[in-house]
This record gives C-alpha cells, sequence and structure tokens, in this order.
C-alpha cells in the first residue's frame, strides 16, 4: 500500500467510522481500485476491520494496516482480521413458517429450493432480534468437509441496516471453497463462481470460491479430479481464463466462460450457463453475451 492510497482509504474508513462507529468489520468502495485496475469498484470489495485497522480489497488485493493501529514494525501484509464464525446464536434453521416467509420466498428466487436448506443448514434472523449484525438476513454457512461451521455469508432480505451481505470466516477465506461436499466423488463438472448466491442456483455441481481465486484455492480445485467449469463475475472474464489456465498447467481439465459485463452467474438462466458450459467444455471457453433471467 503505497502512501497515497493509505490516504484515500484513511478517508474511506473515517466515513465509516462516523456512520457505524469504532468497531466492526465494513464492507464499502475501494478509493483505489481504479488506479490499480483500471476499473471503478461499485461493489464494496473493500473489506475494513475498524477495530484493529486493517484493510483488504478482494478486487485490486491492496492490504495492509491504517496508522495509529500497529508499530511501524508489524508487516504491511497482515491478514484481515475477522470475527469468529461460531454459528450465531440466533441463527433459527430456514422453514415454511410465517415468521420465515420473506426469507424462504428470497431463497426460492435465488433458485435455493426447500430441498437444500437443511443439507446446508441455511438459516434466518428475525428483524426484531437484538443482534443488529444479522437482524433481517438470511444465513448460508460455510461447512468443511465434517459439515462444521467455519464461516457464513448473511445476506439482507428484511430492512435496511448495514450493507447486503456481512461474512465472516474462522479460518482465511482464500484456504477453503464453499460446498467442500460437493469437490470429491463423480465425474460431473463443477461451475465454480465467486459468490455463494452465484451457486446455489447451480447445486449440487457448484463451488463458491468466496471472493476472488487465491493460489490456495487453485491447489484444492486441481485435486479435485472432476471437469472444471469457471464462471466469474463478468467483469473478472479475465481472472476466469487465468483459472482456468493455472487449471490446466497442473494437469486438470478446465475450462471457462465469459460473462456479459456487469453481470454475476446467479443472473444467468440455468439453461443459458448450461449450454454455455457444454460449449466450453468441448472448446476451452465459451461467451455468453446477453443476460437470461
Amino acid at each position: 500500500m503505497t502512501r497515497e492510497e493509505r490516504e484515500q482509504i484513511e478517508e474511506a474508513a473515517r466515513a465509516a467510522r462516523d456512520e457505524r462507529g469504532d468497531a466492526g468489520n465494513v464492507r464499502v468502495r475501494c478509493p483505489v481500485c481504479f488506479d490499480r485496475t483500471g476499473k471503478a469498484d461499485y461493489r464494496r470489495s473493500l473489506s475494513l476491520d475498524l477495530g484493529r485497522g486493517l484493510v483488504y480489497c478482494h478486487k485490486c488485493q491492496v492490504r495492509g494496516r491504517l496508522r495509529g493501529y500497529a508499530s511501524e514494525e508489524e508487516p504491511e501484509s497482515a491478514p484481515v482480521a475477522r470475527p469468529a464464525p461460531e454459528r450465531p446464536g440466533p441463527v433459527r434453521p430456514l422453514d415454511t413458517s410465517y415468521a420465515a416467509r420473506p426469507y424462504a420466498a428470497y431463497a426460492r428466487s435465488r433458485g435455493l429450493g426447500e430441498e437444500w436448506w437443511a443439507p446446508l443448514q441455511v438459516g434466518y434472523v428475525p428483524i426484531t432480534d437484538d443482534d443488529w449484525r444479522l437482524a433481517g438476513r438470511i444465513v448460508i454457512p460455510v461447512l468443511d468437509a465434517a459439515g462444521e461451521w467455519i464461516g457464513y455469508s448473511a445476506r439482507r432480505v428484511v430492512g435496511d441496516r448495514g450493507p447486503k451481505y456481512r461474512n465472516a470466516y474462522l479460518q482465511a477465506r482464500e484456504a477453503t471453497l464453499w460446498n467442500i461436499p460437493a469437490e470429491w466423488g463423480g465425474d460431473e463438472p463443477l461451475l465454480v463462481v465467486e459468490g455463494v448466491w452465484d451457486a446455489v442456483r447451480y447445486l449440487p455441481h457448484a463451488l463458491a470460491l468466496l471472493g476472488k481465486p487465491s493460489p490456495s484455492q487453485v491447489d484444492l480445485l486441481a485435486r479435485i479430479g472432476r471437469p472444471i467449469v469457471v464462471a466469474l463475475d463478468g467483469d473478472a472474464w479475465e481472472e476466469s481464463a487465468a483459472l482456468a489456465a493455472a487449471l490446466t498447467l497442473r494437469g486438470a481439465q478446465a475450462c471457462y466462460i465469459r460473462l456479459p459485463p456487469a453481470i454475476d452467474p446467479g443472473q444467468i438462466a440455468p439453461e443459458v450457463l448450461a449450454d454455455a458450459a457444454r460449449v466450453s467444455l468441448a472448446y476451452g471457453s465459451a461467451e455468453i453475451r446477453a443476460a437470461g433471467v
């Protein structure tokens, strides 16, 4: 992080602190993405730990610590601290009860059918709950191979408190994948996308990176032994191509799909993406020029 970048990020942090207080993890638009990548950040890619002064952008990869939080000897590459993701107490299992209606409706609207709620341990927190961080949200856990919670993604459904998504991971998200049980066995192609809600429409053969791909995740994917179709968000199609190439170099059968600009896989009709996947597997890549919903 350069001095100029730090100053821009500190200004964004001051604005977030004025709005939300001195503690907690928040996501804001990254002020340095355009200079680093040539593309402005419209998706709140910059994570700020206001309690510890740690910053990390999931888009341009800028990271470090703001001034006033640590000694000069602490390395700039210190990882972003994340809240412990033990199963939050107020989370109720998602069901068809009256209280769960808006959350169940949202799940169905994203292609997450009732048959998946229990296996994936999907839950919700009523808007009336005292937990201001999670109230009004549907919660999808990140599970390890044993089915234990190691993180979660909470999407705002009711109310307008806080950012659209709140995420927490026990271990670095760069070292895990969402829907890990889908990894092993079988020979069906696996769709690899960025976010949990991008993946749910394509269950069971879909994994989520929980952000942009990391070297550890490349290693995980390369060991799966199944064909892999990479479909990151439309603005990240070059990263899709790079990930597919990296997996191919490691001996995996991998290809990618280029989505339309500003479109993510959750906005593509399943039959459209399925056709593109077949083309991609046959020729190495495919392009979807318009989204179908």
